[in-house]
């Protein structure tokens, strides 16, 4: 959720986002099996490594650090 706006601009909450996975060339291409429930003002995503299996955890000015994995 974005709600950091001016006073004369309405909320920016109309979704929870996306995931968009790059080819590395400019190119991505919006995947639906990955679809995490983030509800917060999420500021960055970091991948880290634990025990073999790729986690990855979100950062936000106002929630806990957040810490979840793609079934994939």
């Amino acid at each position: 959720a974005i709600y950091d706006a001016e006073v004369e601009t309405i909320r920016y909450d109309s979704n929870y986002g996306y995931v968009l996975l790059g080819d590395g060339n400019g190119n991505f291409s919006y995947a639906k099996e990955y679809d995490p429930f983030i509800d917060s003002d999420s500021k960055d995503l970091n991948k880290i490594s634990i025990n073999g299996k790729e986690h990855y955890i979100v950062v936000s000015n106002i929630a806990p650090l957040d810490v979840f994995t793609f079934n994939h």
